[in-house]
């Protein structure tokens, strides 16, 4: 079974003009616009490349995501939106959700693919959500890719991997204040963009939590049910 697999999956792999190669062999057209990406599976909703450790496989998915440009129907612009996501350029992840908006959205906000596809619908709240916040490869990243049209404001609600509920409010592009349910036990590490300095506390009793910084990542152990305010203290 594992010679099987290894036939099947050779991995990822870089072709002749830089892509992130869609098939075994190095066969890909740079004028090829298809619509769909799903050799791209790796940088989303996967997490095989880690955009800290694997610049060279981030440069590759960017060179293919470029060659098929941001046209498409709604669900195609809405995978786009995600990956640009995941790629950290906001201010493309918000060029191809605006162009989704006006181009293939009714006026009823349903996704035009046409006639409807609620994977628009879907895939963009998901685009948007993945700006804000990402948690994947053990970390949660705090504005990630957070576009210059949104230079202040906030969210409340957002889901993260861990059983985890995160507010987020922001000013001037950079993190303002965080608050974070725990939904379970277990040591958290968070990546933020900015260079300040933070400090946490507990929301119930204001206990103040030891804020560890380890590898760039701020780190430190929640308790399942208690809710933590992250707060900036600007340099």
């Amino acid at each position: 079974a594992a010679g099987a697999l290894e036939k099947l999956d050779p991995g990822l792999r870089i072709g002749s003009w830089g892509q992130l190669q869609e098939w075994k062999e190095d066969l890909d057209d740079p004028e090829n616009k298809h619509r769909h990406i799903s050799h791209l599976f790796a940088l989303h909703p996967g997490n095989q490349i880690n955009i800290a450790t694997e610049p060279q496989y981030l440069e590759a998915a960017k060179v293919s995501l470029n060659a098929r440009g941001d046209g498409g129907t709604g669900w195609a612009q809405a995978w786009k939106v995600n990956m640009w996501a995941r790629l950290h350029d906001g201010n493309r992840a918000h060029k191809v959700l605006s162009e989704q908006l006006q181009q293939s959205t009714l006026p009823n906000l349903w996704d035009n693919h046409p006639p409807f596809q609620i994977d628009g619908n879907f895939g963009a709240t998901a685009g948007i959500a993945e700006m804000l916040l990402q948690s994947h490869n053990q970390e949660l990243h705090i504005l990630p890719a957070l576009p210059a049209s949104w230079p202040q404001g906030s969210v409340q609600g957002l889901k993260a991997r861990g059983n985890l509920t995160v507010d987020l409010a922001w000013q001037e592009q950079r993190l303002q204040q965080m608050t974070l349910l725990a939904g379970s036990s277990g040591k958290l590490q968070l990546r933020l963009v900015s260079p300040d300095s933070y400090s946490l506390v507990e929301v119930e009793g204001g206990k103040k939590v030891a804020l560890n910084k380890t590898n760039n990542l701020l780190e430190f152990n929640a308790e399942q049910g208690k809710s933590y305010r992250l707060t900036v203290n600007k340099n």
